[in-house]
């Protein structure tokens, strides 16, 4: 048998590849994130050997000697000929960066994180080569990916995330597959070069390791001293591996907070050295993140949060309080005109204090996507959407990014679909919204309790105003509808645009400044209000900054008709807070100006306000405010109320 080298075409009439690889670049910002996603994804999507039992997929980082890189004399004379073939590449900053690095990294020991799987089939058509195996489709196809309906991957971009953790660009794959025939084959992507001084000479610059070019060597890869593998399955060997601080430790990190569904429900085990995970001690695994050694990992704001809520994700899909509920999505209140069966999605709910309002959206495989927000500016709860039913699958599979985090119905391939998955997506999150009114309001006693309104309500639970029950005015009701999109910068910056909203007066900014609306404050024990201002000074102070906690507050309807509601929060401190008012839509949040406010509580006071917003002082950390506000809005609506605090 030939022995083994690396192959390169010509380039002939081609293109020229340069050092910006697009599927490298993809995967730039977080690498080592990026890469555990992709692989561990690619290994579920797999077919399995035994679906009774979980995909093993294991991480082991060592070292080798530079002369135990396969053909490596050959592999470093071709990084010089990147280097300085021609005086173009020559005058490549970016390809003498890139290719001088590679070769300091072939200096001594080299770098090498393994990936191994098992439970699977291995790549089946090595032995063939042929298009449109796996074998043919992970090391030698271009934007193929697994045909799989369930199958996470769509674009094929996924198997770029390894070369992204290569100072060498080279990942090596060896495979043995169900039927016992052995394959390994070396890839890397590197830039066009010249084997000598012709310009016909020029190479496409991505090589292959191999004895017979376009095919696999028959054999496993050996190169850690361990014994060849016996089961079917696939290992991933990234030479070169870029060296980060707590490298096990990230990728612990991100095995847990990407596949957390995946995990629980024992579709999946991974090993990142001696360390397991798995469904039986995931909630410890959990547990260790709050340890001293993950620290410098999630020290940020943004990690310790998602790190928090990872562990109320992990609370919810064990139902371990009676503030869980579990739902079950129907084809009749969902998806029957999309072809969509009963119970092919499944909704977890969490009712709770300082939650993160989102709710996590896992497919098939069971790895995360994205966390679907403005579901409720005001209910404090948290979720996971679990999307198990192929036809669900399939279709949302249409809309799905290259990167796996976010649905655009635009992304489709079918251009003829956009309208049908704009719509369905549409309908999934009018659906997400409803439940989660629904369940909260049917538990809205407890949040009533929470804030002692019980105190001053009717005990009929009903309103003398117009005989309505109160829980059908408590927070949550439904949207306003047909709003103009506008952006979250432009909602900061109050530049709305009204609508025929049910009479709802929107104005911009310009028109609004100015606008004073009556102060009324609570006088003796009786309660009654009396007028303290026919209006406030309107210059809003500066200095705010956006609270670093969520604020208790809950919210009724007390008058539709004349659109009073009664507004209650808890201050997280003493400081001085500044409270916007929005109209919380479907599309977007319009600016609500405030007619008239009155205040329940003696200490507290309006020292400043304008349209949607006003300046309290006197406040009590942990004292309840309760403030009566009239809007100039007659229909039942979602009320959000930004808070900021004070800097000094």
């Amino acid at each position: 048998m030939e022995a083994a080298k690396w192959w390169s075409d010509r380039k002939g009439g081609g293109s020229f590849r340069g050092p910006n690889d697009s599927g490298i670049c993809t995967f730039s910002e977080t690498v080592v994130q990026s890469m555990v996603r992709e692989v561990i994804q690619n290994s579920l999507d797999a077919d399995k050997i035994d679906i009774s039992k979980p995909t093993i997929v294991k991480f082991k980082l060592f070292t080798i000697p530079e002369a135990d890189f396969p053909s490596v004399n050959q592999f470093k004379d071709i990084l010089q000929k990147c280097l300085n073939c021609d005086e173009s590449n020559r005058q490549d900053y970016d390809i003498q960066s890139i290719f001088n690095n590679a070769l300091d990294a072939m200096n001594g020991n080299i770098s090498v994180l393994k990936i191994s799987d098992f439970n699977t089939v291995g790549l089946e058509g090595s032995n063939s080569g042929k298009k449109g195996t796996s074998w043919s489709r992970l090391t030698m196809d271009c934007g193929s990916a697994n045909s799989n309906s369930g199958a996470q991957g769509s674009f094929g971009i996924g198997k770029s995330a390894p070369f992204a953790c290569s100072a060498l660009r080279t990942v090596f794959y060896s495979s043995l597959d169900k039927a016992g025939i052995k394959s390994t084959i070396g890839v890397a992507r590197l830039v066009s070069y010249k084997e000598n001084d012709y310009e016909d000479s020029w190479t496409t610059g991505e090589l292959h390791w191999t004895n017979r070019q376009g095919m696999a060597v028959p054999e496993l890869l050996n190169i850690d001293n361990e014994p060849p593998r016996t089961q079917s399955g696939t290992d991933i060997y990234i030479m070169g591996m870029c060296e980060e601080k707590n490298m096990e430790k990230k990728i612990v990190l991100s095995v847990v907070m990407n596949f957390l569904v995946s995990i629980w429900n024992g579709k999946l085990e991974v090993f990142v050295g001696d360390k397991v995970i798995n469904s039986q001690n995931l909630g410890c695994i959990i547990d260790e993140l709050y340890s001293r050694e993950y620290e410098e990992i999630v020290c940020y704001k943004s990690g310790k949060e998602d790190r928090d809520n990872l562990k109320n994700y992990y609370s919810l899909l064990n139902m371990s309080n009676k503030k869980c509920h579990k739902i079950p999505i129907l084809s009749s209140a969902y998806g029957s005109a999309y072809g969509f069966e009963d119970y092919e999605a499944t909704l977890y709910l969490l009712e709770g204090d300082d939650l993160n309002r989102r709710i996590l959206i896992t497919r098939k495989a069971g790895m995360k996507l994205f966390e679907q927000g403005s579901i409720s500016g005001s209910i404090s709860f948290t979720g996971i959407l679990t999307i198990t039913g192929d036809n669900m699958n399939r279709e949302f599979r249409k809309m799905e990014v290259a990167s796996h985090d976010k649905w655009v119905p635009a992304a489709c391939k079918d251009k003829r679909e956009k309208d049908k998955l704009t719509d369905m997506y549409g309908d999934l999150r009018r659906l997400l919204r409803n439940i989660v009114r629904e369940t909260m309001v049917n538990n809205s006693d407890e949040l009533v309790d929470a804030f002692g309104v019980n105190e001053f309500l009717p005990s009929d639970n009903s309103n003398s105003m117009d005989g309505s029950s109160l829980k059908e005015k408590l927070l949550g009701v439904p949207s306003v509808k047909n709003e103009k999109d506008v952006s979250p910068a432009e909602r900061r910056n109050h530049k709305r645009e009204g609508g025929e909203n049910s009479g709802l007066v929107i104005r911009p900014g310009g028109e609004s400044a100015g606008r004073r609306f009556r102060v009324r404050k609570k006088s003796g024990k009786g309660g009654n209000s009396s007028s303290t201002s026919s209006g406030i000074s309107v210059g809003l102070e500066k200095g705010f900054q956006n609270l670093s906690t969520s604020v208790k507050q809950s919210l009724v309807c007390l008058d539709r008709q004349n659109g009073k509601y009664l507004y209650q929060f808890v201050p997280p401190s003493n400081k001085k807070e500044k409270l916007s008012f929005y109209l919380n839509g479907e599309q977007f949040d319009a600016r609500l100006e405030i007619e008239e406010i009155g205040i329940m509580d003696g200490a507290v006071n309006v020292v400043a306000g304008q349209g949607n917003t006003v300046i309290l002082t006197g406040l009590r950390k942990g004292k309840l405010v309760r403030l009566n506000i009239k809007i100039p809005f007659d229909q039942y609506c979602k009320l959000e109320v930004e808070h900021y605090e004070a800097k000094k």
